[in-house]
């Protein structure tokens, strides 16, 4: 191989070795994700129980489950009295 081909090599070397360690950074953010989201959802307080304001509160602090940030939105909206799905108003 020629000096050129080495070093080609070695650059495709080291970013494959940077790409296998973005893909292991990725898998394990999204598995705590996934954890903090089914743990935050089973400690959520029921809306339909009334309990509109306690739901949106805890939605907000879990700011790291992806089902905590769509229920805050829905509930935000459904507080506000317009529905994200039909731009309706709500009584």
């Amino acid at each position: 191989m020629t000096l050129l081909v080495k070093v080609v090599v070695l650059i495709l070397f080291v970013l494959s070795i940077y790409s296998f360690g973005v893909m292991i950074d990725r898998a394990l953010s999204t598995a705590r994700r996934a954890s903090s989201s089914v743990s935050s959802c089973s400690r959520l307080p029921r809306p339909k129980d009334g309990k509109l304001d306690e739901s949106h509160r805890h939605c907000e602090r879990n700011k790291k489950s992806h089902i905590a940030k769509v229920v805050a939105t829905g509930l935000s909206e459904f507080q506000s009295g317009l529905t994200a799905s039909f731009g309706l108003r709500c009584h």
